[in-house]
């Protein structure tokens, strides 16, 4: 899977380049510029340039705080491209402008990612971490460094690995409840979940990071899942549509009819029939989707929610499956008979 460790590092982190110096080569060259240490070294002193600078790019912006963030979108330009020099440059520049950006330490910790010193990264993700406890950009990144190291030390130590792992699912799952619109944490929660064998939770976090948009998605990475997940002796053809009863103590009888692209359910009990949208995602698993209240045909606060069924077991009259909503991480073990 080594496959997935570049993706995930180098494509969401920062970006595949050939990488111009070494680390070693790196430090000896900060020795002699000091622009190419994490706030100038903290020994930056503002000289006539810089007062020029700071005035210049003052006439573009309104505040301090835009002009700063300007500048670390610049560095991260320049990252993708493999231009750490210039990165490193414009993220200090940044710092010049606005010491309390807790972007700039995103930048910074960037930079020492793509050399692969880890703990320097967490050093600057840390620092800026004391400024915004919820900047959920940094926490993915943070996390992300604990996801390669994952990798490095499966090869020899599985414990110490799933360790790594573990602390990357905590990073990660920490900025997607902050942000779940940022589909990079969602794509990387489905990566590490993959790691973990929990094909239902790639699966639903994929899904989420391809609703949003996530154009980092890889073709490469949904094959290797689909191959991961799917393998599987079951044929689920026969129970795609059809009219199925199913029983809780909790929740009574629901009644569920499906047909190609949408399932009826009635539940008595609780007062409620849905229509939901129905997408397989692959030859025995499929997502639900509230799409309208049949019994309140005006009601327009329908449950946003994502629900992920994967079928396990067919029985004689039916089938057994594990459902799951993007809502939290319960995962509930049911059976549905088919009615005649």
């Amino acid at each position: 899977m080594k496959s997935l460790l570049t993706l995930t590092v180098l494509t969401l982190s920062i970006v595949s380049f050939g990488q111009q110096l070494t680390f070693e080569e790196w430090q000896k060259k900060s020795m002699t510029d000091e622009r190419l240490l994490p706030k100038f070294g903290e020994n930056k002193k503002e000289n006539k340039a810089d007062k020029a600078f700071l005035k210049d790019i003052m006439k573009e912006f309104d505040s301090k705080e835009e002009a700063s963030n300007h500048l670390v979108d610049l560095g991260f330009k320049y990252l993708y491209k493999g231009d750490l020099i210039t990165a490193m440059y414009r993220f200090n520049q940044a710092y010049l402008l606005d010491e309390g950006n807790p972007n700039i330490y995103w930048g910074y910790g960037a930079v020492y990612m793509a050399f692969e010193k880890f703990e320097l990264s967490r050093e600057q993700y840390e620092a800026g971490l004391k400024i915004d406890k919820n900047n959920d950009n940094i926490l993915i990144d943070y996390g992300t460094t604990y996801l390669a190291e994952f990798y490095i030390h499966l090869q020899t130590d599985e414990v110490k690995a799933n360790e790594k792992l573990d602390k990357a699912i905590e990073k990660i799952a920490k900025a997607h409840s902050i942000n779940p619109e940022n589909s990079n944490s969602s794509y990387k929660l489905s990566i590490c979940y993959l790691y973990k064998d929990n094909c239902e939770k790639a699966i639903q976090y994929l899904d989420i990071s391809e609703k949003i948009g996530n154009a980092n998605i890889s073709e490469a990475y949904k094959a290797e899942l689909s191959d991961k997940c799917t393998k599987s002796d079951i044929d689920c053809s026969s129970i795609k549509t059809g009219k199925y009863r199913i029983y809780s103590e909790a929740a009574g009888e629901t009644i569920i009819e499906r047909d190609e692209k949408y399932q009826i359910e009635e539940n008595r009990k609780h007062g409620y029939k849905l229509k939901l949208e129905v997408t397989w995602i692959d030859d025995c698993t499929y997502q639900l989707r509230p799409v309208e209240d049949l019994l309140n045909p005006d009601n327009n606060n329908l449950p946003e929610m994502v629900l992920t069924c994967k079928v396990i077991e067919l029985t004689e009259n039916g089938y057994i499956q594990i459902s799951s909503s993007d809502m939290d991480s319960t995962e509930l073990i049911g059976e549905l008979t088919r009615i005649e």
